[in-house]
């Protein structure tokens, strides 16, 4: 099932950019060090860009090490950009992540968190750019790894 959402998302991305806009692809990393302990993200993204309005989706695998207990995290977002100015854009999402320790998979459960903030993207080259935002999630859950401010750096390349 996951393979054929996958599929019919890729396939409606993949129709509309022959049509207007364009597809992208790429990923981002993040991180936070704080007194607390450390949090690093990957992300693989692919996107939507017509006119001013981005959207997309990504994968996330997050590794934690706070207070001495080290967590594995995963899960998926779906995002919205609209561009305010030529490289500067507004930032929202909806992101699921599944958390818990190593050491007892059975007491993992999903977080829902809505990180919104604003980022700035440089062309590196015609078809591919680089991108940093700093983002605030608005429900940050007490279980999430992720601690506000959040900050995101990638890079995209259009098909």
């Amino acid at each position: 099932m996951k393979k054929i959402t996958l599929l019919v998302i890729g396939g409606c991305l993949f129709a509309a950019s022959a049509v207007h806009g364009y597809v992208y692809t790429g990923g981002s990393i993040s991180g936070h060090v704080d007194d607390r302990g450390f949090y690093a993200e990957v992300s693989p993204v692919i996107g939507y860009r017509y006119n001013i309005l981005d959207v997309g989706v990504g994968a996330f695998y997050s590794y934690t090490d706070r207070y001495d207990r080290v967590r594995y995290t995963y899960g998926g977002r779906t995002y919205l950009q609209v561009t305010l100015l030529r490289n500067v854009y507004a930032h929202s999402e909806v992101q699921l992540t599944n958390i818990g320790r190593p050491a007892d998979q059975d007491d993992r459960r999903w977080v829902v968190s809505f990180p919104v903030g604003a980022g700035y993207r440089q062309n590196l080259d015609p078809k591919t750019q680089a991108y940093a935002m700093i983002l605030y999630d608005l429900a940050i859950d007490k279980n999430s790894p992720a601690r506000n401010p959040i900050f995101r750096a990638g890079v995209t390349r259009r098909f």
